[in-house]
């Protein structure tokens, strides 16, 4: 049998359950409570790839490289051609790709106004001779596409000067459509294990034209979630009220979108004898009381952050859906792969995360690092000063929820949280190259 590994990146479960109904409808299996290992997009993917906790595999928001884990992932243990399409530079750059044995970074056409194969931030990325834009226009003369391309390029560029203001909704989307694309593209005859990354529902948002109207009918075609930082906002709420309000439509329409077309292809890929896996990395704050920011740059522990949708589409053999989590994905796609599905369900389930997205001068504000520990119906969640208990579900409308108490003993962590943040900041490593620095602004990450 076939294995599809589907991560809609940075899709919550409560939004998920609402706007994701095709998907939650035809899936053969839905968990209910399954948690992310980290909730650093880089930082889970390594988790899903060892099976081990970022404490462990070392790969953080101080340093999100993953090249020292080549060879001890559960891709060096299967036989099935493997194949990365990563809408994602974040991943991309990491060395995440390279655990395949065939990897795509399909265009991300963040600001395209009509298709066309060639794109400028794509072609300067990748051209290093001379005279970049006259050789931009000759490329696009000879592919044919130079109204096209020309059109594009002039938009792109009218963004960058006015610091990305869109004049109208998006024509294309975050790549999700180019990425399934080069997915089936990249399929091949014999066995596989294909991994998609899609960043739809990932800041920046902007209305498209292809979302449900109903979705964002309040918000305006001009609007995007550039006009204000995540810093300003979770500084004063009340003065972005509008702004926090369209950022949930846009999200939940792109969520709503992501659905449409994702069920499309895991039909496709279903009538290919494959076993399709949907789930997200990690979730997103939406600026409720109970998560006390908006995004995910903050070190902001969140029951938002931590729990994340996953499906099974065309499972070989019958399965438990207890408490899991996403640490034990790989578990999952080796046993697709021999039509055999271990039981992933657990007494206990971890989360931890170190560094933040926010200025220096605001840790205090976020405490440094967190850790998170999901048992029966409560939860604790701490850093380096105090200890929290929580009851679930968490009320989104209630700010403070938890019971200060001591932490939890455990054998889950190797290493107490100071000593976790130690060797975290002792790891630090800077992206160099402004290129993977714009393309990460892009995205929300630098």
């Amino acid at each position: 049998m076939n294995v599809a590994l589907i991560v809609l990146d940075t899709v919550r479960k409560d939004y998920f359950d609402e706007y994701a109904r095709r998907l939650r409808q035809n899936a053969d299996v839905e968990f209910d409570r399954c948690y992310t290992p980290s909730t650093w997009t880089a930082s889970a993917h390594a988790s899903m790839a060892t099976g081990t906790l970022p404490h462990v595999h070392r790969v953080d928001a101080y340093s999100g490289d993953m090249s020292h884990l080549q060879g001890d992932t559960f891709l060096s243990d299967i036989s099935a051609d493997s194949i990365c399409v990563s809408t994602n530079i974040n991943l991309n750059i990491r060395g995440f790709a390279d655990f395949f044995d065939t990897a795509r970074d399909p265009l991300f056409q963040a600001s395209a106004f009509v298709d066309s194969d060639l794109h400028i931030t794509d072609f300067l990325k990748k051209y290093d001779g001379d005279h970049t834009y006259l050789a931009y226009v000759y490329e696009a003369f000879r592919r044919r596409t130079l109204a096209r391309s020309l059109l594009n390029g002039g938009i792109q560029k009218a963004y960058d000067v006015t610091g990305r203001l869109p004049p109208l909704k998006r024509r294309v989307d975050y790549g999700t459509e180019c990425g399934i694309a080069a997915a089936k593209d990249a399929l091949p005859d014999d066995d596989f294990f294909l991994f998609v990354n899609l960043m739809e529902a990932h800041a920046p948002h902007q209305s498209m034209v292809d979302y449900d109207p109903d979705l964002i009918e309040s918000v305006p075609n001009s609007w995007t979630s550039r006009h204000v930082p995540f810093s300003e906002i979770n500084r004063d709420y009340e003065s972005h009220a509008a702004h926090l309000d369209h950022f949930r439509d846009v999200y939940s329409a792109s969520i709503e979108y992501l659905d449409r077309v994702v069920s499309e292809f895991v039909e496709d890929l279903t009538e290919r004898d494959t076993m399709v896996i949907v789930t997200s990395d990690h979730g997103e704050n939406l600026g409720y009381p109970a998560e006390a920011s908006v995004g995910h740059q903050v070190a902001k522990g969140s029951n938002s952050l931590a729990h994340v949708p996953l499906l099974l589409f065309n499972p070989p053999s019958e399965i438990d859906t207890g408490l899991s989590s996403l640490i034990d994905v790989g578990d999952l796609v080796t046993g697709g792969l021999n039509d055999v599905l271990p039981d992933i369900t657990c007494d206990r389930v971890a989360v931890e995360r170190a560094g933040t997205g926010e200025p220096e001068d605001s840790l205090e504000r976020w405490k440094g690092p967190k850790r998170v520990l999901y048992e029966d119906d409560r939860r604790w969640v701490w850093d380096t000063q105090q200890t929290l208990r929580e009851d679930l579900p968490i009320d989104l409308y209630e700010e403070e929820q938890g019971i200060p108490t001591e932490r939890p003993q455990t054998s889950i962590f190797e290493c107490t949280i100071e000593e976790y943040l130690q060797n975290a900041r002792s790891d630090t490593e800077e992206l160099v190259t402004d290129d993977v620095k714009h393309r990460l602004e892009q995205l929300g990450y630098a």
